[in-house]
């Protein structure tokens, strides 16, 4: 299955999809997908709104929002397969979770060699996968386990951005299923997008299958429908992964993020607040591949720095685009 949408000064000019999106049925343009990571832009972006409004700055330590569990006192760094817990030499600010600079990490399966807190997330995960976990008990738990390097000194793809999510939370006052909703998708007529599917969207959810291991197809959708993912009774609003959207939905973000914090006349972010945040702020202008982590070389291309939220283009790259563009 694949679905391609191309728009130009802010208008659809081709939308395409082939295969099914559940057995017999084919793609539609209405069609609900798990964006999974494309959450991060969304989630990033609401933080930066709090920012633009006074709320937060980008260098406090996050544990002032987070609580004691998050105190540089109260964290260890693990970095090498084994080798000893070392002591935390400084905070975690706001930007590093940006960033994914923060020292976090997300567990993926087979890179335990080159990143040991890997396994340590993935023992973290089993422990509580039949809970209805909240995100503020997950981040609380993430702050449970070693760092994978010192904040700031490398770059490590990771959980840092549904921490982003649980700060916009406490900064709010709101959870933040209801923020992005009142801030990001009312306004932006963004309505099938969300971590909760609403009224037919059940119906127009795609499905989602796993090759295993064993040769046969692994049913996700299935599985998350038993574990009543996606429906009221699911805690966790995870920002860095968890949002449900369509085509047409995101396309309106991005034109959004094109436009630099404005669709059709309604501006949500500052026009010098957006170009901060797809400017590179990664420690001394270096690029993702110079700060990558052994487990996250691969995600490394030379050229390509980090912003908030946002991988953004150096002007230095070989790739086929121009500088300054971003992306995720």
């Amino acid at each position: 299955m694949a679905t391609a949408l191309v728009a130009r000064h802010g208008h659809v000019v081709h939308y395409s999809g082939h295969g099914e999106a559940r057995p017999g049925e084919p793609v539609q343009p209405d069609s609900v997908f798990r964006i999974y990571s494309m959450s991060k832009p969304i989630t990033s972006l609401a933080l930066l709104l709090l920012w633009e409004q006074g709320k937060l700055l980008l260098d406090q330590p996050v544990h002032l929002f987070l609580g004691e569990r998050w105190k540089k006192e109260n964290m260890r760094v693990l970095e090498t397969h084994g080798g000893e817990l070392q002591p935390c030499k400084s905070s975690i600010r706001v930007r590093q979770l940006l960033t994914h600079t923060a020292g976090l990490s997300y567990g993926f399966l087979g890179l335990e060699e080159l990143n040991p807190v890997d396994g340590l997330y993935q023992q973290s995960e089993r422990s509580v996968r039949r809970k209805n976990e909240s995100l503020e008990e997950m981040v609380d738990r993430i702050a449970s386990l070693p760092l994978c390097h010192q904040p700031g000194e490398r770059w490590n793809y990771s959980y840092a951005t549904d921490v982003v999510g649980r700060i916009v939370e406490v900064v709010s006052g709101e959870s933040l299923d209801q923020f992005l909703q009142k801030n990001f998708f009312e306004p932006l007529d963004m309505h099938d997008t969300g971590f909760v599917l609403r009224g037919d969207q059940k119906d127009r959810l795609t499905n989602l299958q796993l090759a295993h291991p064993k040769g046969h197809r692994l049913d996700v959708t299935a599985m998350q429908h038993k574990n009543k993912e996606y429906t009221s009774e699911k805690r966790l609003f995870s920002g860095g992964g968890g949002l449900l959207s369509t085509m047409r939905d995101y396309a309106r973000f991005c034109q959004f993020c094109l436009n630099k914090g404005e669709l059709n006349g309604r501006r949500i972010i500052g026009r010098k607040s957006f170009e901060y945040a797809v400017s590179n702020h990664l420690p001394g202008g270096k690029d993702i591949l110079a700060l990558a982590t052994p487990s996250c070389e691969s995600m490394g291309i030379p050229g390509i720095g980090f912003g908030l939220g946002f991988a953004v283009d150096l002007g230095t790259t070989s790739m086929i685009q121009s500088g300054g563009t971003f992306y995720w």
